[in-house]
């Protein structure tokens, strides 16, 4: 993949940390160099992770598929390996005092939504949806520069 892809792939994985965490308003703190950053510690899940790209990028799509599509993205990082090292650098992409803010928020949040199955976790992400169109935005750019 392109230098340009993986940017575009960690802008996509930053904001599903960002839903999964109740962070929304931490995405317009994303450079492109944490999106770089973000996506080479995903290196392992990359490949697994275009199908819930193209749901979320999908126009058809309804908000519930896309949710479930967001939620499979953490998934797929968790089962990969690489979730904590996507998580760190997460958090450490913030200012300090909303890194630590977060870092207590991030375990109690996974571990609540993998011990659900996601299913909380899933009705969160579907209302921060409504007020969170970078998720959308990300994957459409996305889908057009990566799987076009």
């Amino acid at each position: 993949m392109t230098n340009e892809c993986n940017i575009y792939i960690g802008y996509v994985i930053y904001d599903c940390m960002c839903l999964m965490l109740g962070a929304i308003d931490m995405r317009k703190k994303a450079s492109d160099e944490d999106a770089r950053v973000i996506a080479a510690a995903a290196e392992p899940a990359l490949s697994s992770l275009r199908p819930n790209i193209l749901v979320v990028a999908d126009e058809v799509s309804d908000r519930t598929e896309k949710a479930i599509a967001a939620f499979t993205v953490v998934s797929k990082l968790y089962s990969s390996g690489c979730l904590a090292e996507v998580c760190k650098i997460w958090i450490t992409s913030l200012p300090t005092k909303d890194a630590i803010k977060y870092t207590g928020k991030a375990f109690k949040a996974l571990i609540a939504a993998f011990a659900t199955d996601g299913a909380a976790m899933i009705g969160v992400i579907l209302v921060e949806l409504a007020t969170f169109p970078e998720l959308i935005e990300d994957s459409i750019t996305c889908k057009d520069c990566c799987y076009a």
